[in-house]
């Protein structure tokens, strides 16, 4: 697993410290979740422009659900249902 280092000014991480105990995230998986979810958000909007089909539609579902539960993307499951 690889790690990454990010620096946040005072105001900012200090909101982001408030918004996380509020509703009782830890601060780690919160970024390891919005940057899983920006990355299929952005693989999503780079899929051609048309009605998707219902298994396609129910593998990209399925995906983003996995996302919301901290699951591994499986792209290859998602090409495969393309």
């Amino acid at each position: 697993m690889k790690s990454v280092i990010v620096r946040l000014d005072d105001e900012l991480f200090q909101e982001f410290d408030r918004f996380c105990k509020k509703r009782g995230y830890a601060k780690q998986g919160l970024i390891k979740r919005l940057i899983k979810e920006l990355v299929f958000n952005a693989k999503v909007k780079s899929l051609p422009v048309e009605e998707p089909l219902p298994n396609e539609l129910e593998a990209l579902k399925k995906q983003q659900k996995d996302i919301l539960e901290d699951e591994p993307v499986d792209w290859e499951r998602i090409k495969s249902a393309l």
